[in-house]
């Protein structure tokens, strides 16, 4: 039964996203799940939600293994039809909208996606407009992108690719109860890496709901909690460390358009939000800022991505106590290693962090690709349940950066110590 709890790397945790949304649902219906700029749900009434977008996917011709695009903003519409094609088993493949028309193209195209939704405008970009860039002035298909066949734009949909989200909410039809399983790819995540093209990382269910599931519980997340976090949804921090991080536990998910410190500022205090997500910059940007000292926050953890000196001014000065460290990739689901809010505050500052458990990881010196002992210094790999597939569709790339016993080369330089911390 897809929303029963199974036991994976001797983990307790649902393993679909049919699963977690259930449980959530039960445990917590009226819960927020979610506070965007477009709106906040309820667990009970994004459940509902998610029903009526797969009614309207199915009746659209979404299918389990489907490859289907999302340029939006965070908000509750990305958030659905997330969690919806999830429930599908279909695959989602989240598109920068920082990006320009011909970067854009090249992701549709190299992902095979059949399907884009996308908002004709968000922020400054005219997303219309970049569309039509990309795809003319005639009806699909056309032939620098013969894989995608729909296009439903939410807002003005005068181009003649183009359908209207109210003419998709407006079709159903019924869809099977749940068609996917926790090994389906559930994500494309494009990374640039160092070099080349960017790489669609395929993640599957299993992989991002037990990340999610494991950050949440090392960063104290419980049923009730306000998570801030403004990570982009068309990241797997996004979808991964936040989406995912707040469904596993019940936890209301308070996002925003885009970071800007004195709006993120208004958001927590006015939110009661009880633990934060971000990294150096964005850290500093709120501790900086000249309206901080006159906030009344309720911080108490969260975890950041950045250097010991942040870490100890987040935790001193927002009092954010229980705050933790991370260290990850988008090819791991993203999150390989985390501190934990229970440990001792200077480990936790100190940037020394476990890896998530069920998890191998070791040091190899790069030259020579010699595991190293306790303290030595050297490439980061990583083998286990959090590992991606595949990069889709390049299969020489994969063998480059995967061997064939599991190992994720990582790229990145580390140290464990003797009691298996890991240094980034």
């Amino acid at each position: 039964m897809a929303d029963m709890p199974s036991i994976r790397e001797g983990l307790l945790c649902p393993v679909t996203a049919a699963g977690a949304l259930a449980r959530a649902r039960s445990l917590a219906p009226d819960v927020e799940a979610i506070v965007a700029p477009d709106g906040r749900r309820t667990y009970a009434a994004l459940a509902e939600e998610v029903g009526r977008l797969r009614r309207s996917l199915h009746a659209l011709g979404v299918r389990r293994g489907d490859h289907v695009a999302l340029c939006l903003g965070n908000g509750v519409q990305f958030h659905g039809l997330f969690l919806a094609l999830a429930t599908i088993g279909a695959v989602t493949v989240p598109v920068n909208t920082r990006l320009r028309a011909a970067e854009i193209a090249y992701c549709l195209r190299q992902s095979r996606s059949k399907f884009l939704f996308a908002t004709d405008s968000l922020l400054s970009s005219d997303f219309t407009a970049i569309l039509r860039e990309i795809l003319g002035d005639d009806p699909l298909p056309c032939a620098d992108l013969p894989d995608l066949e729909t296009v439903i734009l939410n807002g003005t949909a005068d181009a003649p690719w183009a359908r209207s989200w109210a003419a998709f909410e407006g079709e159903v039809s019924d869809a099977p109860a749940d068609s996917s399983a926790s090994d389906d790819v559930i994500l494309i995540q494009y990374t640039s890496g160092s070099t080349g093209f960017p790489k669609g990382v395929m993640l599957r269910q299993h992989s991002l709901l037990t990340n999610g599931f494991v950050s949440a519980q090392r960063m104290g997340l419980r049923a009730g909690d306000r998570f801030h976090s403004a990570r982009p949804f068309f990241h797997v921090a996004g979808t991964s460390l936040s989406i995912m991080a707040c469904l596993q536990h019940a936890v209301t998910l308070v996002t925003m358009a885009r970071f800007d410190p004195a709006e993120a500022l208004d958001l927590m205090e006015a939110e009661r939000c009880t633990h934060f997500s971000g990294n150096d910059t964005m850290a500093l940007m709120l501790l900086n800022h000249p309206d901080r000292r006159s906030r009344k926050l309720s911080l108490k953890g969260g975890w950041v991505a950045g250097s010991q000196a942040v870490l100890k001014r987040v935790v001193g000065e927002l009092g954010a106590t229980q705050c933790v460290s991370g260290y990850g990739l988008s090819e791991a689901s993203p999150n390989i290693a985390q501190s934990c809010w229970w440990e001792p505050e200077e480990v936790r500052t100190a940037g020394l962090m476990r890896p998530q458990p069920g998890l191998d990881v070791r040091i190899v010196d790069p030259q020579t690709g010699e595991v190293l002992q306790a303290g030595g210094r050297g490439e980061i790999q990583v083998r286990g349940w959090s590992v991606m597939e595949a990069y889709f569709d390049m299969p020489e790339k994969t063998a480059e950066t995967l061997s064939d016993e599991g190992w994720l080369s990582t790229g990145d330089l580390g140290a464990l110590d003797a009691d298996g911390r890991l240094a980034f």
